[in-house]
């Protein structure tokens, strides 16, 4: 007997699991970093992957992971939407926030990425300042403060850049 289709394809979803469970601690993380002001969170909220509410703020987050922390094969494509999605609220209600498990998240060897350190976007090198803001869809973004922050969950290490407008 026939199938009623053609073929079952590739049923492999474990990228599919690992990008909602990466998503899901982030957002956990996020909301710990912020539990003393935070009034609610949605991930898969309707701007962006996460969103973190306060009574003077809400903080949006991209979340993009990679199976392999060392698979630098799409990090470009993944950190290109993060700023183009995140760089339309360039506003100071919002905290703009790109989270990543890669080694390397802008796959230029930038040496402030290290582990347990929060850099200020002002201390990354000039390349990887540049690169952020190529991506952006308006060239003065950010106009003030990213912050490179590490979070060691799912087994993996997280990087977690975070735009603040002052």
């Amino acid at each position: 007997m026939a199938t009623p289709y053609k073929s079952a394809g590739d049923n492999d979803a474990s990228a599919s699991l690992c990008g909602w469970e990466f998503q899901v601690g982030a957002a956990i993380c996020l909301f710990l970093d912020n539990i003393r002001e935070a009034t609610s969170i949605k991930v898969e909220g309707k701007k962006q992957d996460i969103e973190i509410f306060t009574d003077e703020k809400t903080y949006l987050a991209q979340a993009k992971s990679v199976q392999q922390m060392h698979d630098q094969s799409h990090w470009k494509e993944q950190l290109q939407r993060s700023i183009v999605s995140l760089s339309k609220y360039d506003d100071k209600q919002y905290e703009l926030i790109y989270v990543s498990n890669l080694s390397d998240p802008l796959n230029i060897g930038d040496k402030s990425f290290t582990l347990g350190t929060d850099t200020e976007f002002n201390i990354l090198s000039d390349e990887s300042q540049k690169l952020i803001r190529g991506f952006a869809d308006h060239k003065d973004f950010p106009k003030t403060v990213f912050r490179v922050k590490n979070h060691p969950f799912l087994w993996k290490r997280t990087w977690v850049v975070y735009y603040s407008p002052k």
